[in-house]
């Protein structure tokens, strides 16, 4: 079982009781509550983070107790928490 503020990323076409590639977790990945994850076509890991009101973006390399390479957050986010999202054509989030 993983702890609350961490994600875990699992390869493409992992199968459902496989282990993941990799495990972000700890105080310095900014993680709060975490609901929703999208890679890129880099590897790099967009995090939504409900308590937070944030979006948090690791490296492809990114594990363990990674920092962010950047935080989305404040204005550039609508009123309400983020929740889901995905990736509709690079390099827009939606």
């Amino acid at each position: 079982m993983l702890p609350a503020d961490s994600v875990a990323i699992y390869a493409h076409r992992t199968a459902p009781s496989g282990q993941p590639a990799r495990v972000i977790a700890g105080p310095h990945t900014q993680l709060r509550f975490p609901s929703a994850v999208a890679v890129d076509a880099s590897g790099a890991a967009f995090v939504a983070n409900r308590a937070a009101n944030s979006v948090t973006v690791y490296a492809a390399s990114a594990s363990g107790d990674a920092s962010p390479m950047r935080t989305i957050a404040g204005l550039l986010l609508p009123p309400r928490t983020p929740a889901v999202f995905a990736f509709h054509g690079y390099p827009w989030l939606i």
